[in-house]
């Protein structure tokens, strides 16, 4: 887990309505909202989960200065939920979590200090087994903390 992907899932985790939304699962210290920092989520956790991953990410030769570096990352967050759930509410939670992150700069990440996060409208996915999610794509530009 990058400390971006765990910096995203920890605040996901926070939102008030994840605790409603998203399946239960207990990591070792007690059941919190099922937000996983790999792929694919555990099969016996229930639905809907949430799933945040780095996806790439580049060293701005623009930004490197003599004492900061700049870096972009891109963070996956994707939520799945059942066949028989509510499309409604994938949605809802999408936009929901799209106005937690777009144009957000309080994100806390040990070493860097987050300029900014853009975030794309939430996107239905579908996996091969017709499963119905949502994307969203997050790019975090962050500096070397001095």
């Amino acid at each position: 887990m990058s400390d971006f992907a765990g910096a995203v899932a920890n605040r996901i985790s926070e939102q008030p309505t994840a605790g409603t939304f998203l399946a239960r699962w207990d990591f070792g210290d007690g059941t919190v909202p099922a937000v996983f920092t790999t792929a694919p989520a555990p099969p016996t956790c229930g639905n809907p989960v949430c799933v945040v991953t780095e996806s790439g990410g580049s060293e701005d030769q623009g930004g490197v200065t003599r004492s900061t570096r700049t870096i972009d990352v891109e963070i996956e967050v994707q939520t799945w939920t059942d066949k028989s759930g509510s499309e409604q509410a994938l949605r809802a939670w999408g936009w929901l979590l799209w106005s937690v992150f777009h144009r957000c700069s309080e994100l806390s990440v040990d070493g860097w200090s987050v300029i900014a996060v853009e975030a794309t409208p939430p996107r239905r996915i579908e996996d091969g087994d017709g499963y119905p999610g949502c994307q969203l794509t997050l790019r975090v530009r962050a500096e070397e903390a001095a």
